[in-house]
């Protein structure tokens, strides 16, 4: 009989044998028997609220307690998912994703009929960085000085980068004694073995004039080798790295399928949260603060529920309001599309990564495919208009070797049910080729998440906007000619690459032409999953801003955000510069309660 049910039948027996014999487990079954009070309540235990709650922990005479509303990562049948490296896909519309959606989307899914996006998030343990693709890349430093001078003050690439360095464990032997990267800390960054395909990718660019930079090094243009989130051929990820060897702490306590369904503020200071478990209702308060790690979808949410945002949004609810700011409406995704590029030399098969599960090649070794990213190997950043006053780029092409609209999981995942679509995919089966995803960087579109529901179990109202904005949609069709530039360099060429099939669906254009295209990219745009900005940071003066540069809630004490929904302008992957959020969060925190005001 599995722990829960057993906490059920007999409370006072089994959950006291939790407590004295299982200390760092007690709040995971039985949050009756949790503290009252805390001086850190920490929602989420993603990214973000995973560095916290370690963090703040550190001091013993900190309570904390860290609140998940998805179920612990070592109960789903998705765990050895979870840990292995390729499979990453199979997590997405599974019991560890909430499994949002956005609302149809009018100006791109044009083969979908107004497709509505699957928009995956973590539901469970370590959030959404459970089934993320693992990447880990911070992006320009030119963007958080953007930060800064917009606003948030404090927050420029020099006075971050010793964040970045202090989650890291750098395992790239020539980066080891960099001054952008340091050793030994809870978060393994790696990188792949290279494939016979990297040296393609690498000569192609530079045969453009574009130079071999190592990622996260502080240089923003050029070709690079990805980092990634991967120790002995498994998944690393911050509930490992800082979570685990902090649960044997008497005062970090952590509470799972705990949905929260609101701050408890008075007198316009936040005095605690209510949260739902197994259908009951239980409030537990702090003497310090409540800080939402939740997401970017999660916290605004939790913010409305508890009469913060528009005013709109409160009196349609029927939600007493406490403080009136712009919640949920600067939401920023990448939009992608991806490019399939035929040629001659072996690449990465689907039935690839069957075989070595069938050989137990991963089983014994933690090696080949499985250990990988489905071949994901460089990336090129690049500025569309290389003439343009931006310090920043704004594209990226990401490398990688196979064509994966072949794969029965890509299907699944992308959802590509219409028959004349899988026909069009079906053009290239069997043929040798890699996937050129072009990614912006810095989209012009901005969407907005609502609620129609009070009920914390009830998903929000995400509208991303993808390509309304028609500039987003002009500089993707750069970033696919950058990427037909690529395959006529001499090295494609010597494995006679050339673009895959047209597609069907935009032959009344003209072949090649920017109309042609722009057909394509709303069709086939696909969401860069890493959404950001619904809990805008910057001055407090700011009228589009929820947080001020130390990530308190305007207008409320003691109620915090520090997760990536804070973030102002979106950087390449966020799940980079989210834990960096987390540890200037911790440092300001443990300042300000050493050193109290007045």
């Amino acid at each position: 009989m599995k722990k829960s049910s057993l906490c059920c039948l007999c409370p006072s027996v089994v959950c006291w044998l939790v407590l004295v014999l299982v200390p760092p487990l007690r709040s995971f079954e039985c949050p009756e028997y949790m503290r009252r009070r805390y001086d850190f309540i920490i929602v989420g235990s993603g990214s973000a609220g995973t560095v916290l709650a370690a963090r703040l922990s550190e001091n013993p005479d900190h309570k904390v307690l860290l609140v998940e509303a998805g179920e612990s990562d070592r109960e789903r049948k998705e765990t050895p998912y979870i840990d292995i490296p390729a499979l990453y896909p199979l997590l997405v519309n599974s019991s560890v994703d909430w499994g949002y959606y956005s609302v149809p989307q009018s100006h791109s899914g044009y083969a979908y009929n107004n497709r509505q996006f699957p928009l995956p998030q973590g539901k469970v343990s370590g959030g959404t960085f459970s089934i993320n693709r693992m990447i880990y890349q911070r992006g320009s430093r030119h963007i958080y000085d953007y930060w800064a001078s917009s606003g948030a003050s404090g927050w420029s690439f020099r006075e971050i980068l010793k964040y970045f360095r202090r989650s890291e464990d750098i395992s790239v032997p020539e980066l080891a004694r960099s001054t952008y990267h340091e050793q030994c800390g809870p978060l393994r960054v790696s990188r792949l073995p290279p494939s016979p395909l990297l040296s393609l990718y690498l000569k192609s660019a530079i045969s453009l004039g574009y130079k071999t930079i190592n990622c996260n090094e502080g240089t923003d243009i050029g070709v690079c080798r990805i980092h990634t989130n991967i120790k002995f051929g498994e998944r690393w990820n911050t509930l490992k790295g800082f979570i685990r060897p902090a649960l044997g702490r008497r005062n970090l306590d952590m509470v799972t399928d705990a949905h929260v369904s609101k701050v408890l503020i008075s007198n316009r200071r936040a005095q605690g949260i209510e949260f739902i478990h197994r259908g009951i209702s239980f409030s537990v308060q702090t003497d310090r603060e409540v800080i939402l790690t939740a997401g970017t979808y999660g916290s605004p949410a939790i913010l409305i529920r508890s009469g913060i945002g528009p005013a709109e949004q409160l009196q349609r609810l029927q939600v007493p309001p406490i403080s009136l700011i712009p919640v949920g409406e600067s939401l920023q995704d990448h939009p992608t599309v991806n490019l399939r590029v035929l040629l001659t030399a072996p690449t990465i098969k689907p039935h690839a990564i069957a075989d070595q599960v069938k050989n137990n090649q991963y089983l014994f070794q933690r090696t080949g495919l499985l250990a990988e990213l489905r071949g994901t190997e460089a990336l090129l950043t690049l500025q569309s208009d290389p003439s343009s006053i931006i310090a920043y780029p704004d594209l990226q092409i990401t490398f990688t070797s196979s064509l994966g609209d072949h794969d029965p999981m890509i299907d699944f995942v992308g959802n590509k049910n219409i028959s004349f679509i899988k026909s069009w995919y079906s053009l290239a089966r069997g043929r040798d080729g890699v996937t050129l995803n072009i990614k912006l960087l810095h989209p012009a579109s901005r969407g907005s998440l609502k609620l129609n529901s009070v009920d914390p179990r009830a998903p929000p109202v995400i509208n991303p906007a993808y390509l309304s904005n028609y500039e987003d949609v002009r500089v993707l069709i750069k970033g696919i000619r950058r990427v037909q530039d690529l395959i006529k360099t001499p090295p494609f060429q010597e494995v006679k690459a050339s673009l895959g099939p047209s597609f069907s669906g935009c032959l009344h254009l003209a072949r090649d032409s920017d109309a042609y295209w722009e057909c394509y990219i709303r069709h086939f745009m696909e969401p860069g999953h890493n959404p950001v900005s619904t809990n805008k940071m910057g001055s407090v003066n700011d009228g589009s801003t929820v947080v001020g540069p130390d990530l308190k809630v305007k207008g409320i004490i003691g109620l915090r955000v520090a997760d990536a929904s804070i973030i102002p302008e979106i950087t390449d992957y966020t799940n980079a510069a989210t834990i960096m959020v987390a540890e200037k969060a911790a440092d300001m925190i443990k300042s300000e309660v050493s050193n109290p005001l007045p």
